[in-house]
């Protein structure tokens, strides 16, 4: 009786969840990551610097002002992971 109870309990609040979280993907918005490939080429060759010196440099060479800070931190993580990442899987990886 009290096991049939508490099955009971857990699926109600995994229902519960599973509802709270379809309610709140739709109003998720994601973040405008698009950019030009001239700008990503211009992050990928200063891939050192900071995304800050990076952005300041972009708006100083006018190549987009109507660029975020975000999109230019975002591009310059997915850039810069090919500098360190070798292999997709981690034991792969670690051997190289």
């Amino acid at each position: 009786m009290i096991l049939s109870n508490i099955n009971m309990l857990y699926k109600t609040i995994y229902i519960w969840l599973l509802l709270l979280f379809f309610i709140h993907s739709q109003y998720l918005i994601w973040p405008n990551t698009s950019i030009s490939s001239e700008v990503k080429k211009f992050i990928l060759d200063n891939i050192d610097l900071l995304p800050q010196e990076i952005y300041k440099r972009l708006v100083k060479h006018g190549l987009n002002i109507n660029i975020c800070q975000k999109q230019i931190y975002f591009w310059w993580i997915e850039l810069s992971k090919s500098k360190y990442k070798r292999d997709k899987d981690s034991f792969l990886f670690a051997q190289k």
